[in-house]
């Protein structure tokens, strides 16, 4: 907190000098500088300038010069405080904005290469990244590690293969989720959902069961794939 200190020998002096500090305290003190307007910032600069203006001219004439002057300075230390104080708290929130629009937001896309039948608990590795901000996906394990907390949105297709079977799910750490189960005979299958991660969960696909591994794709046309996003960050 800033403090005014300034030598007065009247009252008028005081109440001016008061009408300063209530100005000041009341639109930056009061007022997060990240709430407050560039506008109004501004207004008050010229409202706080014009006071101090006022205080020198008009104060002179009705005072002692000598002791009027020792106010004057005081009044515009004040004022220069003041501005060395909306300055770095203006850095700050600049630093702060530039800092955020600078974070990747947490986003991958990837698909399988090659046809393959699974194990009966075996995750799927979509091994053809398309995009991965962050590196949060891992395409040797098929694995999506949230790296912070937030609302996500995650999406995948499969298809089956020619008169086999196909049925996997969607887990969430230890907990299985939404199941997809296209049929036989290259039929594909699409679940979409919206989770709430915490940092570290894991996100991943996984076969539903022995005789339900059988998973379609083709180099070139990518009929599986997974996908996932962060919609926004939570606390």
């Amino acid at each position: 907190m800033l403090c005014l200190s300034v030598v007065t020998t009247t009252q008028t002096n005081q109440r001016i000098a008061s009408l300063i500090y209530i100005n000041f305290t009341n639109n930056l003190m009061k007022t997060s500088l990240e709430d407050m307007s560039y506008e109004l910032l501004f207004i008050n600069a010229i409202v706080i300038a014009l006071i101090a203006m006022y205080v020198y001219v008009y104060g002179r004439e009705r005072e002692n010069s000598t002791k009027f002057d020792i106010s004057a300075v005081a009044v515009m230390f004040f004022v220069v405080l003041m501005a060395m104080y909306v300055y770095e708290k203006a850095k700050g929130t600049w630093e702060n904005s530039s800092k955020r629009e600078q974070i990747d937001i947490p986003a991958f896309s990837a698909s399988m290469t090659n046809a393959k039948v699974l194990g009966a608990t075996e995750i799927v590795q979509f091994d053809k990244v398309w995009t991965n901000n962050g590196n949060d996906y891992d395409p040797h394990t098929g694995i999506f590690k949230s790296p912070i907390n937030g609302v996500y949105q995650f999406s995948f297709t499969v298809m089956s293969s020619s008169g086999k079977s196909l049925l996997v799910y969607l887990w969430q750490n230890e907990n299985r989720l939404v199941a997809v189960y296209p049929g036989n005979g290259y039929n594909e299958g699409t679940a979409n959902m919206v989770l709430n991660l915490q940092k570290g969960d894991r996100v991943y696909v996984k076969c539903g069961g022995s005789d339900h591994g059988y998973i379609h794709t083709s180099n070139g046309y990518w009929y599986s794939m997974f996908s996932g996003y962060l919609i926004h960050a939570t606390k």
